[in-house]
């Protein structure tokens, strides 16, 4: 008696691939907020390297995050914002959390390069 196992595809490998088949739409949503944490390390970090200072920065800040989220999910992965609960309820995924690492990274590293 054979018994075969299909071995599922994990999160990560789903996200990488375009117009992916998502079962379970948290996990779509886990991806995003993930995602948009790591992206706003990375825009923190460049910001206080460059200097970016003010209200500019803010606001590349939220078009950067804010566009790749969306495009992301509706352009990349070919799911409709009215799937996952409206444009708002994809946008506000993780966002304070991710404009929290934001302003910590952006603070630290202009600190660090600017005053170090």
């Amino acid at each position: 008696m054979e018994t075969r196992f299909k071995k599922k595809e994990s999160i990560w490998s789903k996200a990488l691939k375009q117009k992916q088949e998502w079962e379970d739409k948290d996990d779509l949503l886990d991806v995003v907020y993930w995602v948009r944490q790591v992206i706003s390390l990375i825009v923190g970090l460049m910001w206080g390297t460059i200097p970016l200072t003010g209200v500019v920065g803010i606001v590349l800040y939220l078009m950067i995050t804010c566009g790749f989220v969306y495009f992301y999910c509706t352009f990349y992965q070919g799911v409709s914002d009215e799937e996952l609960g409206g444009a708002w309820e994809l946008l506000k995924e993780g966002f304070m959390t991710s404009l929290a690492i934001f302003f910590v990274s952006w603070i630290l590293s202009f600190t660090a390069f600017q005053f170090g």
